[in-house]
């Protein structure tokens, strides 16, 4: 809402001009819509892990052979995880209609209807275009008195509830006390995403992730024809590989538009574990990454001490798949090996995403020169910069020609096609 001060209106007036959208969560009022959800969900506390294993085994029985298409193929592997998810647990439904509290009673339903009728009764006498003064006091007192009886009856039904729950908390400490304290524990306000309006969401995605302009980073690798003689030679994915990208799934992390729980695919991955080195083996070859797994589920997280009203006020997470996330750290390891062996490799004074280094030990290292310096009776200036959103403003171009200079050593995987768009395409892939 805002007041339009340069609109001319011809009187002391001022348009006010209000944006009125409809929310993407739809009616909210009763119980929760019904509503199919975006992203497939499941219950993984009621998760079958016998019939999971079994409807991996009979997966890989059934898969299709293996095209040179990654998209299909890709997509295939998504199809195959859901069916196997659907035969070892449950989806996530919404619920549609809000459970009665435990101390409810037909007892009291009964008394709730009566006050109901007491209460309407009083109203529409009220309405009435003669009234009748003394019948309607009759009614309130009827409606005051029915009104009593229910309060009363529902703090008796409360205090009688509470005292059987203390009671049965010795004998059963994780039945409905530890239920009912977990509730409260547990977050019930839907995602950011689904709650701000249409048009302010909007603007929190453009201000998080801008278009990026045109830009051309200076060469730093001859070109492409130099190295033809060695576009072939990507050596398969090996089973080494497969399993240190897997040791490296957070098991507890948050599935991403797939649904696919972390957990689900470690227990999977044995009887799968084939048919997706194929589909890596096809995608380092061919250079391309499948489109279904650049696509991500957006989670807004609000900053503490910041205004909701604003752009900034957010710090975004993108949830991937986890399959795609595996060829990820595949490549990821290929390109780390291929520095260290053959250089050039990253600046001995980087401590962040290396393995074996951490913030601890830049602080060590400042604390080193800073020891040095006051030592030798010198000054030291430290100089601290803060990139806003730095992540998501990097040209990708920058990417795409350092990506170039690795090229020179097809082991990695990693070719570039000149003029291809690797914007949200993660390691200069197509």
């Amino acid at each position: 809402m805002c007041v339009l001060e340069e609109v001319e209106t011809l009187s002391d007036h001022r348009y006010i001009r209000i944006e009125v959208s409809r929310s993407l969560r739809g009616p909210s009022r009763g119980h929760a819509a019904d509503r199919a959800p975006v992203f497939p969900r499941w219950a993984v506390g009621k998760l079958d892990r016998d019939l999971l294993v079994e409807a991996a085994i009979v997966q890989s029985w059934l898969s299709p052979p293996l095209t040179e298409d990654v998209g299909v193929e890709a997509g295939r592997i998504r199809g195959t995880l859901a069916q196997i998810c659907d035969a070892a647990m449950p989806r996530v439904r919404h619920p549609t209609r809000r459970k009665g509290v435990y101390w409810w009673s037909p007892e009291l339903a009964d008394l709730r209807e009566a006050c109901i009728r007491a209460r309407r009764s009083y109203t529409h006498s009220r309405r009435r275009r003669v009234r009748d003064e003394e019948r309607e006091g009759q009614l309130y007192a009827a409606y005051n008195h029915a009104r009593a009886a229910l309060k009363l009856a529902i703090c008796r039904a409360k205090d009688a509830k509470r005292q059987e729950m203390m009671e049965g908390l010795e004998r059963d400490p994780w039945g409905r006390p530890y239920r009912a304290a977990l509730n409260k524990l547990r977050a019930q306000a839907p995602p950011l995403t689904e709650t701000l309006q249409p048009g302010f969401l909007s603007q929190v995605v453009e201000g998080l992730f801008p278009t990026q302009a045109v830009h051309t980073p200076p060469v730093m690798a001859p070109p492409d024809d130099v190295r033809e003689a060695d576009e072939e030679n990507v050596p398969p994915v090996s089973e080494s590989e497969m399993g240190a990208a897997a040791t490296r799934m957070r098991k507890s992390a948050a599935p991403g538009p797939d649904g696919v729980p972390a957990r689900v695919l470690a227990l999977v991955l044995d009887h799968l574990e084939p048919r997706l080195r194929g589909l890596f083996d096809v995608s380092l070859l061919s250079g391309r990454f499948p489109d279904c797994w650049k696509e991500g589920k957006l989670v807004l997280l609000l900053k503490p001490g910041r205004p909701p009203q604003s752009v900034t006020a957010f710090r975004p997470i993108v949830l991937l798949d986890e399959v795609g996330k595996l060829l990820e750290r595949v490549v990821a390891a290929r390109i780390v090996q291929h520095l260290t062996r053959v250089g050039p490799d990253l600046s001995d004074a980087q401590f962040g995403f290396r393995a074996g280094r951490s913030t601890v030990d830049a602080i060590l290292r400042l604390k080193a020169v800073a020891s040095e310096a006051v030592a030798s009776k010198g000054v030291l200036l430290a100089v601290s910069l803060d990139i806003a959103n730095a992540f998501n403003s990097l040209p990708f171009s920058c990417i795409t020609e350092a990506l170039r200079v690795l090229s020179s050593d097809r082991s990695c995987g990693t070719s570039v096609t000149t003029g291809s768009s690797v914007a949200g395409s993660p390691l200069g892939w197509a």
